[in-house]
């Protein structure tokens, strides 16, 4: 268990840790070459780090808080927008084979549930800080998309040249999960109206 002040410091890299995981789970259902192509393997990998991941994050989102909401209603808040967010984020995906368009809408709206639950600003700004957090999710979870395919392509063609290892297609897919992960973390802290805690204050 952790203060207010260790989880304020903390939450940037817990949502690295936590989209770090996802992409691993990920990495680990879709082929690394073909991103957008799943293959007939478990989901449980998928599904089992994507949620420590988030849950953790989301614990440390709730350390964070000061606010009325209770720790106990943020964790439940969280846990639903983890369920939003990537089982059924990953329902409708496959529902419409549209992948992967559908399965950023989904991680939006998980994080305007868990931002509402542990937002610190007051009345109608609740709302807006839930929003601009969800659509801070959205917009991470497109680019990371984004900028990692691009980036394998990149590699691909590099090593068809030069020669390579193929399974760098994953690691590079998760390194860019991360540092939009981190990212998104960062936004967070400020959205949902956080205030830094000396540092004197943390005990050793």
């Amino acid at each position: 268990m952790f203060g207010k002040a260790h989880a304020y410091h903390l939450l940037p890299w817990a949502w690295l840790v936590a989209w770090l995981l996802t992409g691993v789970g990920l990495s680990m259902v879709y082929t690394a070459s073909d991103i957008s192509s799943l293959q007939s393997r478990s989901l449980i990998p998928y599904l089992g780090l994507s949620a420590v991941g988030w849950i953790a994050a989301g614990f440390v989102t709730a350390s964070a808080a000061t606010g009325k909401t209770g720790m106990a209603v943020q964790l439940v808040a969280w846990v639903v927008a983890y369920l939003v967010a990537i089982p059924l984020g990953l329902a409708w995906m496959l529902s419409r084979d549209m992948f992967p368009f559908l399965l950023f809408v989904p991680v939006g709206i998980g994080g305007i549930i868990g931002g509402f639950a542990s937002s610190l600003r007051p009345g109608f700004w609740r709302l807006a800080s839930a929003a601009s957090v969800g659509f801070v999710f959205l917009l991470c979870s497109t680019i990371s998309f984004i900028a990692g395919y691009i980036l394998i392509l990149i590699y691909a063609s590099i090593a068809q040249r030069y020669g390579g290892v193929s399974s760098s297609y994953a690691l590079i897919w998760i390194l860019t999960e991360a540092v939009f992960g981190l990212a998104a973390g960062f936004a967070m802290r400020w959205l949902l109206g956080f205030k830094a805690v000396d540092s004197a204050s943390i005990p050793a």
